[in-house]
Protein backbone atom coordinates (compact mmCIF):
# COMPACT_ATOMS: atom_id res chain seq x y z
CA UNK A 1 0.00 0.00 0.00
CA UNK A 2 3.07 2.65 0.67
CA UNK A 3 4.39 1.91 -2.06
CA UNK A 4 1.36 2.69 -4.33
CA UNK A 5 0.91 6.36 -2.53
CA UNK A 6 4.42 6.92 -3.26
CA UNK A 7 4.27 6.07 -6.82
CA UNK A 8 0.72 8.66 -7.13
CA UNK A 9 3.02 11.19 -5.44
CA UNK A 10 5.53 11.12 -8.21
CA UNK A 11 2.99 11.08 -11.07
CA UNK A 12 1.41 14.35 -9.17
CA UNK A 13 4.88 15.59 -9.01
CA UNK A 14 5.14 14.89 -13.17
CA UNK A 15 1.47 16.43 -14.13
CA UNK A 16 2.59 19.45 -12.16
CA UNK A 17 5.63 19.76 -13.64
CA UNK A 18 4.18 19.16 -17.22
CA UNK A 19 1.00 21.97 -16.30
CA UNK A 20 4.10 24.06 -15.23
CA UNK A 21 6.00 23.32 -18.60
CA UNK A 22 2.71 24.28 -20.14
CA UNK A 23 1.82 27.35 -18.94
CA UNK A 24 5.38 28.64 -19.45
CA UNK A 25 5.40 28.07 -23.29
CA UNK A 26 2.06 29.15 -23.57
CA UNK A 27 3.18 32.38 -21.80
CA UNK A 28 6.46 32.76 -23.80
CA UNK A 29 4.66 31.92 -27.37
CA UNK A 30 1.63 34.63 -26.56
CA UNK A 31 4.53 37.25 -26.42
CA UNK A 32 4.87 37.14 -30.33
CA UNK A 33 1.92 35.35 -31.67
CA UNK A 34 -1.88 35.32 -31.01
CA UNK A 35 -4.80 33.66 -32.71
CA UNK A 36 -7.44 35.96 -34.89
CA UNK A 37 -10.65 34.99 -36.65
CA UNK A 38 -11.96 36.18 -40.24
CA UNK A 39 -15.15 38.25 -39.23
CA UNK A 40 -16.70 38.78 -42.72
CA UNK A 41 -15.98 39.18 -46.18
CA UNK A 42 -13.50 42.02 -47.26
CA UNK A 43 -10.40 39.76 -48.00
CA UNK A 44 -12.07 37.18 -49.91
CA UNK A 45 -10.61 35.52 -52.49
CA UNK A 46 -7.17 35.33 -50.50
CA UNK A 47 -9.25 34.53 -46.82
CA UNK A 48 -12.63 33.75 -45.65
CA UNK A 49 -15.18 34.76 -43.32
CA UNK A 50 -14.77 32.61 -39.71
CA UNK A 51 -10.53 31.54 -41.09
CA UNK A 52 -8.63 31.59 -38.24
CA UNK A 53 -5.09 32.84 -38.71
CA UNK A 54 -1.73 33.17 -36.32
CA UNK A 55 -0.87 36.65 -35.92
CA UNK A 56 3.31 37.96 -35.60
CA UNK A 57 2.29 40.75 -32.65
CA UNK A 58 6.21 41.73 -33.15
CA UNK A 59 5.78 41.75 -37.07
CA UNK A 60 6.46 45.87 -36.94
CA UNK A 61 8.94 46.22 -34.23
CA UNK A 62 11.85 46.03 -36.29
CA UNK A 63 10.76 46.61 -39.80
CA UNK A 64 8.20 48.46 -41.45
CA UNK A 65 5.07 47.16 -43.15
CA UNK A 66 5.60 46.10 -46.78
CA UNK A 67 3.28 46.38 -49.42
CA UNK A 68 0.77 42.91 -49.62
CA UNK A 69 1.58 42.54 -46.07
CA UNK A 70 -1.97 41.26 -44.45
CA UNK A 71 -2.49 43.13 -41.31
CA UNK A 72 -5.29 43.14 -38.32
CA UNK A 73 -5.55 46.38 -36.77
CA UNK A 74 -7.50 47.96 -33.71
CA UNK A 75 -9.92 50.44 -34.06
CA UNK A 76 -11.24 51.80 -30.74
CA UNK A 77 -13.44 54.40 -31.69
CA UNK A 78 -15.58 52.33 -33.97
CA UNK A 79 -18.11 49.88 -33.42
CA UNK A 80 -16.58 47.22 -35.08
CA UNK A 81 -12.88 47.29 -33.24
CA UNK A 82 -11.39 44.97 -35.34
CA UNK A 83 -10.34 44.61 -39.03
CA UNK A 84 -7.70 42.30 -41.34
CA UNK A 85 -6.75 44.32 -44.56
CA UNK A 86 -3.50 43.91 -47.28
CA UNK A 87 -1.69 46.65 -46.96
CA UNK A 88 -1.15 48.52 -50.21
CA UNK A 89 0.85 51.32 -49.67
CA UNK A 90 3.13 52.85 -47.59
CA UNK A 91 4.97 55.81 -45.84
CA UNK A 92 6.09 57.93 -48.46
CA UNK A 93 4.17 56.15 -51.13
CA UNK A 94 2.02 58.45 -53.84
CA UNK A 95 -0.98 56.06 -54.33
CA UNK A 96 -3.70 56.98 -57.12
CA UNK A 97 -6.68 55.39 -58.18
CA UNK A 98 -7.72 56.34 -61.30
CA UNK A 99 -10.69 54.51 -63.67
CA UNK A 100 -10.48 51.73 -60.74
CA UNK A 101 -7.12 51.33 -61.12
CA UNK A 102 -4.69 51.44 -58.64
CA UNK A 103 -1.06 53.38 -59.02
CA UNK A 104 1.44 53.83 -56.33
CA UNK A 105 4.11 56.04 -57.03
CA UNK A 106 2.58 56.27 -60.77
CA UNK A 107 3.24 52.74 -61.94
CA UNK A 108 0.51 50.77 -62.74
CA UNK A 109 -0.24 47.75 -60.08
CA UNK A 110 -0.96 44.15 -61.18
CA UNK A 111 -3.79 43.17 -58.53
CA UNK A 112 -3.81 39.69 -59.43
CA UNK A 113 -5.09 38.86 -55.35
CA UNK A 114 -8.00 41.09 -55.73
CA UNK A 115 -11.69 39.18 -56.06
CA UNK A 116 -13.12 41.56 -58.68
CA UNK A 117 -12.51 44.38 -60.65
CA UNK A 118 -12.79 47.76 -58.43
CA UNK A 119 -15.13 50.03 -58.79
CA UNK A 120 -14.32 52.92 -56.66
CA UNK A 121 -14.04 56.61 -56.63
CA UNK A 122 -11.00 58.30 -58.24
CA UNK A 123 -8.54 59.36 -55.12
CA UNK A 124 -5.13 60.33 -54.57
CA UNK A 125 -3.19 60.32 -51.56
CA UNK A 126 0.27 60.89 -49.92
CA UNK A 127 1.11 58.14 -46.98
CA UNK A 128 2.93 59.95 -44.23
CA UNK A 129 5.25 58.67 -41.92
CA UNK A 130 4.10 56.09 -39.36
CA UNK A 131 1.00 55.41 -41.86
CA UNK A 132 -0.06 52.80 -43.94
CA UNK A 133 -2.85 52.25 -46.94
CA UNK A 134 -5.00 49.13 -46.53
CA UNK A 135 -7.61 47.82 -48.18
CA UNK A 136 -9.73 44.51 -48.45
CA UNK A 137 -9.11 42.10 -51.18
CA UNK A 138 -12.90 42.14 -51.74
CA UNK A 139 -12.57 45.69 -53.02
CA UNK A 140 -15.87 46.34 -53.68
CA UNK A 141 -16.97 45.48 -50.34
CA UNK A 142 -14.59 46.55 -48.31
CA UNK A 143 -14.42 49.41 -45.55
CA UNK A 144 -10.93 50.22 -45.89
CA UNK A 145 -8.68 53.45 -46.07
CA UNK A 146 -10.82 54.81 -49.41
CA UNK A 147 -13.23 55.35 -46.48
CA UNK A 148 -12.82 58.41 -44.39
CA UNK A 149 -14.51 56.28 -41.33
CA UNK A 150 -11.14 53.99 -41.50
CA UNK A 151 -8.66 56.28 -43.46
CA UNK A 152 -4.88 55.79 -42.98
CA UNK A 153 -4.11 53.19 -40.08
CA UNK A 154 -1.56 53.90 -38.01
CA UNK A 155 1.54 51.54 -37.50
CA UNK A 156 2.42 51.79 -33.98
CA UNK A 157 -0.88 52.40 -32.10
CA UNK A 158 -3.28 50.35 -34.52
CA UNK A 159 -1.70 47.47 -35.81
CA UNK A 160 -1.68 44.78 -34.14
CA UNK A 161 -0.18 42.05 -35.81
CA UNK A 162 0.90 40.45 -39.03
CA UNK A 163 -1.01 37.23 -40.99
CA UNK A 164 1.48 34.81 -41.31
CA UNK A 165 -0.26 31.50 -41.42
CA UNK A 166 -3.84 29.92 -41.64
CA UNK A 167 -4.67 27.73 -39.16
CA UNK A 168 -8.11 26.67 -40.91
CA UNK A 169 -6.54 25.96 -44.27
CA UNK A 170 -3.02 25.08 -42.77
CA UNK A 171 -0.56 27.26 -45.49
CA UNK A 172 1.38 30.13 -44.97
CA UNK A 173 0.23 33.69 -45.68
CA UNK A 174 1.18 35.45 -48.70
Amino acid sequence: MYRKMERYKVNFKDIVVIIMITLAVTFVIKQFYMISTVDGYSMESTLYDKEMLILDVNAYDKEKPKYKDIIVFERRDLIQRYFIKRVIATEGDTLKIENNKLFINNELIDEYYIKEEMITEDLEVKIPKGKVFAMGDNRNNSMDSRSYIIGLVDVKQEIIGKAIFSLTELKKIE
